[in-house]
């Protein structure tokens, strides 16, 4: 693979990524204050000097450490990493709302990085089998 095609594929995983943990970020944050009684809906300088830098600052880093996961999971580059990728992000904003109400945010965060990085995996092998399965008559 040459050097410019590699560059590539890491800048769209490192993209994914970002977008998954950014996205995942703020229903986190958003469950957090409703969790401590704060209303997030109209308070915009809230978003602007809380919610914002704090997602940014956590999803960069997480985008960081699942970059090497996407790009593996991305390595055939098959649409179907797409649905998944979408069932994926489904299946962790889920486990967000629904840990929200009664557990720590550390317990959260370290679960859906977890869960993530399994799901990746899970999405590489299916992603796999489907192409090698595709050619067999």
């Amino acid at each position: 693979m040459d050097t410019k095609r590699l560059f590539k594929k890491l800048g769209k995983a490192f993209l994914l990524s970002w977008y998954y943990s950014l996205s995942l970020g703020i229903v986190f944050l958003i469950f957090v204050f409703k969790a401590k009684n704060m209303d997030v809906s109209g308070s915009f300088s809230l978003w602007l000097t809380v919610i914002f830098p704090i997602d940014l600052f956590y999803g960069s880093g997480a985008a960081i450490v699942l970059t090497p996961f996407t790009g593996w999971a991305l390595r055939l580059e098959n649409k179907l990493f797409l649905i998944y990728g979408a069932i994926l992000w489904i299946v962790s904003s889920a486990f967000i709302v629904i840990s929200a109400a009664s557990r720590s945010a550390s317990f959260i965060l370290l679960g859906a990085l977890l869960l993530t990085v399994v799901g990746l995996g899970a999405i590489g092998f299916l992603i796999k089998g489907k192409r090698a399965n595709a050619f067999l008559p």
